[in-house]
C-alpha cells in the first residue's frame, strides 16, 4: 500500500539520492523548476507548504543539480500516459471522468499506478530497467510519440517532462481546490519497452524519431499546460472589470456583478457562481489601486531559468541538519536573486512577498560567502532577530556575532538611566552580557566589530551609521530584513509644552524656547502642513539638565521620556515638517533622499511602496514569488474600522461572535492584532478581554501581536487563525506630513480640509472623495501605500 510521496517514487525504481527535477506553480504565481534529491522532494511534497502549490516531477534523474535539460538526463525510471477531461481543459478529448475512465479499461494494458489528477488521469508504466543509454532513450521516445498518435492521450515525450505528484493538490483560480491521488497500485507490474511496444503498437509498426514539428507540438503543449495551471479562465472578465475600474473608479460592486451576471458568455467563465465574481471584482479592484501607486525607484524584473545554486549544497545541508529542510521553489528563486545581485554587484531592494523564503536564503548566502575579506553586515529590526540570526550563522560555521544596544528582554537597568549613565560600566558588571557589552565595553564607541565576519545589528545602528557615514571600509555587503523606517514622528498637546517649562524654570534660555513655539504654534494655526525653522539651542545640555532633575525625583517618567523626545526631534533634525490641530501637534523629521556606498540588498514585500529615495538602486521583483493563499478564508465584519469604532460594544460584539465561530477547533493558535496602547481607552481593553477569553474557551493559544510590532515579525506563522482587533488608519494629519516630507513641499489647508457645520458649529473634516480617497492625489498616493503596507504586513501572517 502506497501512504506517501517516498513509497511511490520507491515503488517506481527512484532511491532517495537519486536527483530528479521538480516542479511547482500557483494562481498568480509562475512556475518555477528546480533539481533535488528524490528525499528532499518527497520532504517538501510532504510538508504544510506544499498544500499551497501544484506540485511537480520528472520521470527520470538526472546528472547534476544544474540545468533540467534532456542532454542532463540520467536514467529514465517510467513511462507515463497522461489523459485529461472536461469542459477546463480546451484539449481534453473526454466530456467527463466517467468517459475518460472508460476508455482507459477498453484500451490500456494494467499500468503499475494510476493517478487522478483532479481534472484527468496519469497511467504511470515501471520500466523493468531503468533506460541509461541513448539508444534506449531515443527508442523511448519515438515509443511514446507513437502512442500519443494512436490513443487519445497527451503529446509528451520529452525525457525531463513533470507529471503532478500524488499527495499534492491541483489549485487552480476560480475552482475548488482538488487533490492529487492515487487510484490504483499494481505493484508487481513492470515493462520492458519491447513489452510496452508490443502491447500497444501494431506487430509491423515501424518506430521512427519525432520530427522537429513533432517537438515544438509537444514543446508548446507543455507550456499551454503549465499556463493553465497558473491563471484562471476567467481572464476575458477580469480584465473587463480592470478597465471598468480605471475608467469609472466610483462603479458600485453590484454595478459590476450585474453586468457579468447578464452577460451569459462571462458568467459562463465563473461557472454561474455569483460568488467568483465577487471574489474577482475584490481582486481587480486591489490591482487597480496597486496600479496606481507611485514608485520613486526604477523596477526591474528578474526572469529565472535554471539557476546553478551548487555552491550553496555544502552550506545547505548543514543547515537542512541543525535547522529544517530549504528544498524550497521560494528558496531557491530568493536565493538565486541574492546570488545574482551579488554578481553584478547591484544596490537593490527585492521585492520579496511573505512567506518567500527571504531571512533563509539570506543565512544561506552569508554563510556560502562569509569570510575575513568579505565581511557582512545582517541588519534586522529587532534584538531578538539579530541574536538569533548570529546563533543560526555560527551554527553554519560562520564567524557572526550579534552587535546591539540595550536588550529590553534580559537587561535589569532602567533604559533612560541606562542611556546617561556609564554604559561600559553597567555592562562589564551584568551578570547576563551579550551584545551591547561588544558595543559598550570599550575606550572609544565603535558602529563595527572588525573580528566578526558577520556583524548582525538592527536598523537603529544601522540608521546611526548611514546618518554619520560611518561605514567600514571593509564591508562587502548589507543586507537589511525590511526596510528600516528612517523618519521620526513625535505629538504633543499644549498641557505638554506647559509642563516641560515648569522643568526648564531655572534654566536660562526657557523664554527664548517658549516664543520660538509661540512662532510655531502661529505657523500652524491655519491648520495647514508647514515647514518648521530649526531651533538653535543646546538641546544635548537641555537633556542633561532635564536628566539631574530625574535623578534627583524632581521629574516623573513620563514627563522624562517627553523632555527627551522634544529635545531629539528639534536638537537633531534640519528637515521637519509640523500640523496643529485643537491644542493637538503632530510633527515629522528626516530624509527620503539616501545614498550608500557599501553594496546593499533590502528584502521587502512593500518595496514598491517606498517613500525612501535611495540613489543609485532598483527594485527587483519576481513574478515566481507572487503568493496566493487558496487555503485562506478572510470574514470581513464590514463597518468603519476607526478607533471610536472598535471602541463600540456593539460593533466589537461582532469580531467576538465570528472568532467563537471560527476557533472550533482544539489546541488551535491564533494571533490576535491589537491596538498597541489600551490604557487610555478602558472600552476597548474590556472588549480584547473579552476576545481573550472566547479564544481560550476554544483552547486556542494566543500569539499576541500588538500594533507595530506585527511589522517584519514571523511570530504568527504556526498560527491558524488571526484575529485583527485594531483600527487600521492614522490620522489625517500623519498621511500629510509624510506626503510633505516625501514631496518637500509644505500643503496648504485647503488640499487637505473642507469645513462642515455640526450642531451649529464649523468643523474641519478631511477633503474625500465618495470612494473615501482623498481628492488631493498626492495625499492620496501616501494613503495608498500605507494602507497597502499595512495590509501586506498583517495579511502575511
Amino acid at each position: 500500500m502506497i501512504t506517501n510521496t517516498k513509497d511511490f517514487m520507491m515503488l517506481l525504481g527512484f532511491q532517495e539520492n537519486d536527483l530528479v527535477s521538480w516542479g511547482a506553480s500557483a494562481p498568480d504565481w509562475r512556475f518555477h523548476r528546480g533539481i533535488a534529491t528524490a528525499g528532499e522532494l518527497w520532504q517538501t511534497n510532504e510538508s504544510a507548504e506544499a498544500d499551497n502549490y501544484n506540485m511537480y516531477y520528472s520521470i527520470s534523474s538526472f546528472k547534476g543539480r544544474g540545468k533540467a535539460t534532456e542532454d542532463q538526463v540520467d536514467k529514465v525510471f517510467e513511462l507515463v500516459l497522461d489523459i485529461d477531461y472536461g469542459a477546463h481543459h480546451k484539449r481534453a478529448e473526454f466530456e467527463n471522468r466517467d468517459h475518460a475512465w472508460q476508455y482507459i479499461k477498453e484500451h490500456f494494458s494494467k499500468p503499475t499506478v494510476i493517478i487522478h489528477t483532479g481534472g484527468g488521469f496519469q497511467l504511470h508504466y515501471k520500466l523493468s530497467t531503468p533506460l541509461s543509454g541513448d539508444a534506449d532513450k531515443r527508442r523511448f521516445k519515438m515509443l511514446v510519440a507513437a502512442i500519443a498518435r494512436h490513443y487519445r492521450v497527451d503529446f509528451c515525450f520529452s525525457l525531463e517532462h513533470l507529471f503532478r505528484l500524488p499527495f499534492s493538490r491541483n489549485i487552480k483560480s476560480g475552482a475548488e481546490i482538488r487533490e492529487v491521488s492515487i487510484l490504483e497500485v499494481n505493484p508487481e507490474v513492470s515493462y520492458t519497452l519491447e513489452e510496452i511496444q508490443n502491447k500497444f503498437l501494431p506487430a509491423d509498426f515501424s518506430l521512427e524519431e519525432p520530427t522537429s514539428h513533432a517537438v515544438e507540438k509537444s514543446r508548446i503543449a507543455s507550456i499551454k499546460k503549465d499556463t493553465q495551471s497558473l491563471f484562471d479562465r476567467s481572464a476575458v472578465a477580469f480584465q473587463l472589470l480592470i478597465r471598468s475600474l480605471k475608467f469609472v473608479p466610483d462603479v458600485s460592486d453590484k454595478v459590476l456583478e450585474t453586468a457579468i451576471v447578464n452577460d451569459p458568455v462571462l458568467f459562463e467563465h465563473y461557472h454561474q457562481e455569483r460568488r467568483l465574481v465577487r471574489m474577482d471584482i475584490q481582486r481587480a479592484r486591489n490591482k487597480v489601486m496597486e496600479e496606481s501607486i507611485e514608485c520613486v525607484l526604477p523596477v526591474e524584473k528578474f526572469h529565472l531559468g535554471n539557476p546553478d545554486l551548487s555552491l550553496y549544497d555544502k552550506v545547505r545541508n548543514k543547515f537542512n541538519q541543525q535547522f529544517f529542510n530549504t528544498c524550497s521553489p521560494k528558496i531557491d528563486i530568493t536565493l538565486s536573486i541574492l546570488d545574482q545581485c551579488h554578481k553584478q554587484g547591484k544596490q537593490a531592494l527585492l521585492s520579496l512577498p511573505c512567506s518567500s523564503g527571504k531571512s533563509t536564503a539570506a543565512l544561506l548566502f552569508i554563510a556560502a560567502h562569509a569570510s575575513v575579506n568579505r565581511r557582512f553586515w545582517l541588519v534586522s529590526e529587532k534584538i531578538a532577530d539579530c541574536k538569533r540570526n548570529a546563533d543560526m550563522l555560527r551554527k553554519l560555521s560562520c564567524n557572526a556575532l550579534a552587535f546591539h544596544g540595550r536588550d529590553g528582554e534580559c537587561c535589569k537597568v532602567d533604559e533612560q538611566v541606562f542611556r546617561h549613565q556609564n554604559k561600559k560600566r553597567i555592562c562589564s558588571e551584568c551578570p547576563n552580557p551579550c551584545g551591547a557589552e561588544l558595543k559598550y565595553c570599550v575606550d572609544e564607541y565603535r558602529l563595527d566589530f572588525s573580528l566578526a565576519d558577520v556583524v548582525c545589528c538592527t536598523h537603529a545602528h544601522y540608521k546611526h551609521a548611514l546618518a554619520n557615514g560611518q561605514f567600514p571600509p571593509n564591508i562587502h555587503i548589507v543586507i537589511i530584513d525590511e526596510s528600516p523606517e528612517l523618519l521620526e514622528s513625535f505629538s504633543f498637546q499644549q498641557k505638554d509644552l506647559s509642563i516641560l517649562y515648569k522643568h526648564l524654570a531655572d534654566y536660562p534660555p526657557v523664554l527664548e524656547l517658549e516664543a520660538d513655539m509661540v512662532t510655531i504654534e502661529q505657523l500652524l494655526s491655519d491648520h495647514s502642513c508647514r515647514r518648521i525653522k530649526p531651533l538653535n539651542y543646546d538641546f544635548a545640555e537641555i537633556s542633561r539638565y532635564l536628566f539631574m532633575q530625574f535623578h534627583r525625583k524632581a521629574i516623573a517618567m513620563e514627563e522624562f521620556e517627553f523632555a527627551l523626545e522634544f529635545c531629539q526631534l528639534f536638537g537633531k533634525n534640519e528637515n521637519i515638517f509640523g500640523m496643529a490641530k485643537d491644542q493637538h501637534y503632530e510633527f515629522i523629521a528626516g530624509t527620503v533622499e539616501l545614498e550608500t556606498s557599501v553594496q546593499t540588498v533590502i528584502l521587502d514585500g512593500s518595496a514598491k511602496l517606498q517613500s525612501t529615495r535611495w540613489k543609485g538602486f532598483f527594485i527587483i521583483e519576481c513574478d515566481q514569488l507572487k503568493t496566493a493563499y487558496p487555503n485562506t478564508h478572510i470574514h470581513c465584519i464590514l463597518d468603519n474600522p476607526t478607533k471610536s469604532k472598535l471602541s463600540n460594544k456593539k460593533v466589537f460584539q461582532k469580531i467576538i461572535d465570528a472568532a467563537d465561530e471560527l476557533l472550533t477547533q482544539s489546541d488551535t493558535d491564533t494571533i490576535l492584532f491589537a491596538n498597541k496602547n489600551l490604557s487610555s481607552d478602558p472600552i476597548l481593553a474590556r472588549a480584547i478581554d473579552r476576545l481573550k477569553q472566547t479564544i481560550i474557551s476554544k483552547d486556542g493559544n494566543i500569539i499576541p501581536l500588538p500594533r507595530g510590532q506585527h511589522i517584519g515579525s514571523n511570530a504568527g506563522r504556526t498560527a491558524q487563525f488571526a484575529v485583527v482587533a485594531m483600527s487600521l488608519f492614522r490620522t489625517v494629519s500623519a498621511y500629510a506630513l509624510q506626503t510633505a516630507i516625501c514631496r518637500d513641499e509644505e500643503i496648504d489647508a485647503e488640499r487637505i480640509w473642507s469645513e462642515a457645520v455640526f450642531n451649529g458649529k464649523k468643523v474641519l473634516i478631511p477633503k474625500f472623495c465618495r470612494d473615501g480617497s482623498f481628492t488631493d492625489k498626492k495625499l492620496n498616493q501616501q494613503y495608498l501605500k500605507r494602507f497597502v503596507a499595512w495590509y501586506a504586513d498583517v495579511a502575511k501572517d
